[in-house]
């Protein structure tokens, strides 16, 4: 099999990825700029119908000092979830842990009682169970990274403030390859997962201001002997909700809200009757998307306190 560069790989997973999302009816149904943008007219035109009324009133300094108690409440709040959250990590890995293998002892025995049917064994049943490359967008740290078989990890965590030009899009890949090894083409069913156990949140300032926070398990596939690389046509099953957060600062009278949740749990996505010629290569990307959106408060997304992570097990192709 040819070898990659991280840099070759990123550049047209980049492009792949984004016209999977505009494309996406799920992704399009989370519009988080449309969305903030009726929220925010909504808020212009609250205030300049009570404008004349308010500053006849002022603002007083208790107002504003019952505003900013609010807003160290609810961060208290938010804090005292996380913790509840982390300190639940360890039983919720290993939960998970149990479930993937058992998924695994599922897979290789299919695997082996697919392969004694067929006359060519060692192709009709495929699990790449290590990536080639874990890619983390900008907006994410990533503290630490694992590499082996069923066990692909990755410890991440993002926190977001301002608002995205590109409405806030950000992710982790786990990035597999595979090549045709045959004089003729054959037809793949493709499937993998996610594997999550972290916390997220949202929090909205008071006023006018909005958070929001999509998170989506996805599969990519690029037809890497086309150049440039293709991809073929997307299929629902390819995304898998996650979670989604708001928060509404409440307009001209609101006081400020927010949202957490724990994200845990296995996240499937899949691709049927992808077709690959002799001698072919596949990338595969299973992503972990989160798209965010702020004007005033802030988004955070943890999956490395405690025994918080990101989990990409393996890809299993059947060879039809």
């Amino acid at each position: 099999m040819r070898q990659f560069t991280q840099e070759e790989l990123k550049g047209a997973l980049a492009l792949a990825k984004d016209k999977r999302r505009r494309c996406s009816t799920l992704l399009s149904q989370a519009n988080f700029y449309e969305r903030t943008r009726l929220l925010a007219h909504r808020g212009r035109f609250d205030a300049k119908l009570l404008e004349p009324c308010l500053n006849s009133l002022g603002r007083s300094s208790e107002l504003d000092g019952i505003l900013e108690q609010n807003q160290t409440e609810m961060r208290r709040f938010l804090e005292k979830q996380r913790a509840a959250m982390v300190k639940q990590s360890e039983t919720q890995s290993d939960t998970l842990a149990y479930g993937i293998t058992s998924r695994r002892r599922a897979v290789e025995h299919l695997a082996a009682v697919k392969n004694q049917s067929q006359e060519s064994p060692n192709l009709s049943f495929v699990v790449l169970d290590r990536p080639l490359f874990i890619f983390p967008s900008d907006g994410i740290t990533m503290t630490s990274s694992l590499f082996a078989p069923w066990n692909n990890v990755a410890k991440i965590s993002g926190e977001w403030n301002t608002p995205m030009a590109n409405d806030g899009n950000d992710d982790l890949s786990f990035i597999f390859v595979w090549e045709n090894p045959n004089e003729h083409a054959v037809v793949l069913n493709v499937e993998s997962y996610l594997s999550l156990n972290g916390y997220c949140d949202v929090l909205a300032e008071a006023g006018d201001n909005n958070s929001m926070l999509s998170m989506l398990a996805e599969l990519g596939i690029l037809e890497y002997w086309n150049n440039p690389p293709t991809s073929p046509t997307g299929q629902r099953a390819q995304f898998d909700y996650v979670a989604f957060l708001s928060a509404d600062g409440g307009g001209i009278f609101g006081v400020g809200d927010y949202e957490s949740t724990g994200v845990g749990g296995s996240f499937d996505v899949r691709y049927r009757d992808f077709l690959v010629p002799p001698q072919g290569v596949a990338v595969f990307e299973v992503t972990l998307s989160i798209r965010h959106w702020t004007n005033g408060g802030f988004i955070e997304a943890d999956f490395t306190s405690g025994d918080f992570e990101v989990m990409c097990p393996a890809v299993v192709i059947s060879i039809q």
